[in-house]
């Protein structure tokens, strides 16, 4: 089956089409998974939520918008909002002591492996740069991933996170700034932007 265009590909989808159903499912399924298991580690309740999501983008794709600029952002943003929902729900049923939230009550996880994935790196550059990223709070190291690693625009990330565009470049102005302030960074003499270079770079 030969690759659609993004446009061709939702119109296609939108229209039925099995095969441009398929093509969405296994272009964009890894993505989500990675994304979903930084929000929880609970690999089970990410699982069945794809299913979950990927089922009712097909029983409710003639609803949905007729053009998307950006697949990947517009899937992410759906997806996200409906784990939330079901950690929130199972949360309530567990009677956890914190409630989760969209905003910054839960661990937004960044793994070493998301950064280095089939990298051959030493032990000091692992440590540094994970270091580095858990200097950053929760929701900071969030759009840090939107932004450097899935490459989403900031309108995109504000989209994603059910924020205002203002409020998502706030949070990216403060954990650049973060990171270029850590005495991590001066300690190694990497420069901040250097660093997010590589971290684009690196990625799958």
């Amino acid at each position: 089956m030969a690759k659609k265009e993004p446009n061709t590909l939702w119109a296609a989808f939108k229209s039925g089409k099995e095969e441009a159903f398929s093509q969405l499912f296994f272009e964009y399924y890894e993505m989500l998974y990675h994304y979903g298991y930084r929000i929880t580690s609970n690999e089970a309740l990410v699982k069945d939520t794809l299913q979950d999501f990927f089922l009712h983008l097909f029983e409710s794709r003639s609803k949905l918008t007729n053009s998307v600029d950006n697949i990947a952002a517009y899937l992410l943003t759906s997806f996200r909002r409906m784990l939330i929902r079901k950690l929130q729900r199972q949360q309530k049923k567990e009677y956890a002591i914190h409630k989760i939230s969209p905003d910054d009550s839960f661990p937004f996880e960044l793994g070493i492996e998301d950064v280095i994935i089939k990298k051959e790196a030493g032990e000091i550059s692992k440590r540094l740069v994970n270091q580095l990223l858990e200097e950053l709070p929760p929701r900071q190291r969030e759009i840090i991933y939107l932004k450097y690693y899935l490459d989403l625009s900031l309108p995109e990330i504000a989209s994603t996170l059910s924020i205002s565009y203002q409020v998502a470049a706030n949070h990216l102005y403060r954990a650049i700034n973060k990171l270029r302030e850590s005495t991590t960074i001066k300690k190694s003499f990497l420069d901040i932007w250097f660093f997010l270079l590589l971290y684009s770079l690196l990625g799958c």
